[in-house]
């Protein structure tokens, strides 16, 4: 079923449902096939074990363009906190469609500082030039400009199709820290 507000095989309502996966469930039912979104969710949709179930569901229905992970104070001036990330998904044309590279981006400046205080950063302009750029050439561009390897850098990077099986935040799928689990 594609209802993720049940009990599996019920009509009982789970305990805990995040509103941000309802968005997700709804979006789908709303989006046309090859329909493509931008959602903000909780890093714990994306890597927690209890979780499983709404990233099986975004796998079934959605192809994972990127995912973008956002600074625990992006949301400071909203009096919110935590450890969020953008989603970009396509919905599905079918469940045989195969599931792309997906690029990653770690987004360090977004406007404002930890306080809140405005400041003249954020990394927007380069980020959607860096997208543009490997959605055009299938290759990734520091900042739009400079060529890099897909396992060169930990801010900009491409995660395989077979590794998010499990989990999907950008911070597990740094190059750099599994080039530490491999090395332990």
């Amino acid at each position: 079923s594609n209802n993720l507000s049940y009990e599996k095989g019920t009509n009982k309502l789970k305990s805990s449902v995040k509103s941000n996966v309802l968005f997700i469930a709804r979006y789908s039912d709303l989006l046309e096939k090859g329909g493509r979104m931008f959602i903000i969710l909780d890093n714990s949709v994306l890597n927690s074990y209890t979780h499983k179930d709404y990233r099986d569901f975004i796998r079934n229905n959605f192809i994972i363009k990127a995912v973008f992970q956002l600074p625990t104070h992006t949301f400071v001036n909203q009096e919110a906190g935590g450890i969020t990330s953008v989603l970009y998904l396509e919905k599905r044309e079918s469940i045989e469609q195969e599931q792309s590279p997906i690029f990653a981006r770690v987004i360090n400046n977004v406007g404002h500082g930890t306080s809140g205080k405005e400041e003249n950063l954020d990394d927007f302009e380069d980020i959607l030039k860096e997208y543009k750029k490997y959605e055009s050439t299938g290759k990734l561009f520091l900042k739009g400009m400079k060529e890099i390897d897909s396992f060169e850098n930990d801010d900009l990077f491409l995660i395989s199709p077979e590794s998010i099986n499990d989990r999907f935040d950008v911070f597990f799928h740094q190059p750099t820290y599994h080039k530490l689990l491999d090395a332990l």
